[in-house]
Formats: C-alpha cells, sequence, structure tokens
C-alpha cells in the first residue's frame, strides 16, 4: 500500500510492500529500498542473544552468471592469471560464455 505524508513543506510518498507468509514488509521512500523485520517484544529480546552469522566472503570466488556446462579450464592449480585472462568457458542455451579474471592472483 501507500502511505502519504504531509508537513508545511512538503508532500511523501511511502510505498509498503508485505512479503506474503513472512513478518517482513520492505518499505521504498525516495527510491530507496529499506528492509523491515516485525518482531513482537518477546522475539525481539530473544533476537538480541543470537549469534551474528557474517555472509561468507566470495570474493576470491569465481561466480558464474548462469547455469551451464563448463567447456574448458584454460588454468589450473598454482597458475598466476592476470587480469581480464579468460579462465573458464561455460555453455548455457548452446552459447558459449567466457569467465575471466577480475584481477591478477594466484589459482
Amino acid at each position: 500500500f501507500k502511505a502519504n505524508y504531509q508537513n508545511n513543506e512538503s508532500k511523501t510518498t511511502i510505498q509498503i510492500s508485505n512479503e506474503p507468509v513472512t513478518s517482513s514488509l520492505q518499505l521504498q521512500f525516495k527510491g530507496t529500498k529499506f528492509d523491515l523485520k516485525i518482531r513482537s517484544k518477546t522475539e525481539q529480546e530473544l533476537h538480541k542473544h543470537m549469534p551474528f552469522r557474517a555472509p561468507p566472503d566470495t570474493s576470491k570466488f569465481l561466480l558464474s552468471p548462469m547455469p551451464g556446462a563448463i567447456v574448458s579450464v584454460s588454468v589450473k592449480v598454482g597458475d598466476e592469471v592476470s587480469e581480464n585472462q579468460e579462465l573458464v568457458v561455460i555453455e548455457a542455451m548452446k552459447m558459449q560464455n567466457v569467465l575471466r579474471a577480475q584481477g591478477s592472483g594466484i589459482v
């Protein structure tokens, strides 16, 4: 739903998208999206005791932008690679896509 807020100087529209089944909301304000979690007092108290789980660091991984079959691998463990060097060829939907190194390093 959309909510309008108006003060003396300006009028603002806030759009709220409800996620079905969960207690999450997404608020959009001036083009920026905010993910909100709705919790009861008890849930919030218990949440304080939950350990923080950092997302895994994938900065040193080569991630394929699409699912596909590996056609060829141009490097092996221990090889030194330079930026933009071909690493792997992936075939998806009968098209071959070359995955290249984002920076220099060692495999």
